[in-house]
């Protein structure tokens, strides 16, 4: 009996020690690649629908929007994603919506309608330090025009 507390001990240790919400601190600081260069970005947690989101790569503040994975935002909203390596342009279907966006490109097309995009919320290809790429996008730009609304809540830093 004792071997069994002892071994369901260390197992819930162990789940405590792996959970992405203890091993992060909320609102580090830690650096991307982008554009070729280092930043410094703060990562923020994000909540979806009351219930704080865990991705396997950090969301971040970079020039005071928060940028997640693009792939993560489309498909929590029940979008598909296709991607074109050749061009790097990211289309997002929803229902009757479509988002193209280019990696770097401050062209992005919605519906078929070309739109000129502040040059700080184009999309950005981000390598963190374990060498993980992703494209990021704002997170209220995507959410916005697929429909739903965005909050930030400054107290808290969600």
């Amino acid at each position: 009996m004792r071997k069994w507390k002892v071994l369901i001990s260390l197992l819930m240790i162990m789940i405590f020690i792996g959970s992405p919400g203890l091993a992060v601190k909320k609102n580090s600081s830690i650096m991307v690649s982008m554009d070729g260069k280092k930043h410094k970005v703060v990562e923020v947690p994000v909540v979806m629908d009351g219930k704080p989101i865990y991705l396997d790569i950090p969301t971040f503040i970079h020039k005071d929007y928060t940028f997640v994975p693009i792939r993560f935002i489309a498909e929590y909203y029940g979008a598909e994603v296709k991607w074109d390596q050749k061009t790097k342009t990211a289309t997002v279907i929803q229902k009757n919506k479509e988002i193209k966006m280019s990696i770097n490109s401050k062209y992005v097309y919605i519906d078929g309608k070309e739109k000129i995009l502040d040059s700080v919320i184009i999309p950005k290809l981000v390598t963190f330090s374990n060498n993980d790429s992703r494209t990021m996008v704002p997170l209220r730009f995507i959410s916005e025009t697929l429909g739903y609304k965005v909050g930030w809540d400054n107290s808290n830093k969600v």
